[in-house]
């Protein structure tokens, strides 16, 4: 149900209903549109977090190792073998 003075209204303007109905929905696609790119961003970001929590992950592992000894495991390779490697044996 329609009133005649809404139709008319409209076309003053240059529009039908529908017609504005249509330019808001492609606004709202847009909108969409944008809030897509976003979220895009917003994952590229969440990678990179993760990637940095990685790193950091990874230089922890170092730092521990270094912790532990690593010096020795090192001086131990120029040599040709790990403590590891000279202890297995012993092991078995």
């Amino acid at each position: 149900w329609i009133k005649e003075e809404d139709v008319v209204e409209d076309n003053e303007n240059g529009a039908t209903k529908d017609e504005v109905k249509g330019v808001e929905e492609k606004e709202k696609g847009a909108k969409d549109e944008v809030k897509g790119a976003m979220e895009k961003e917003k994952g590229a970001k969440d990678e990179v977090k993760g990637a940095k929590e990685k790193e950091k992950g990874a230089n922890d592992e170092v730092k521990r190792a270094e912790e532990k000894g690593a010096k020795n495991v090192a001086e131990d390779k120029e040599k040709g073998t790990t403590k590891d490697e000279v202890k297995g044996p012993e092991e078995n």
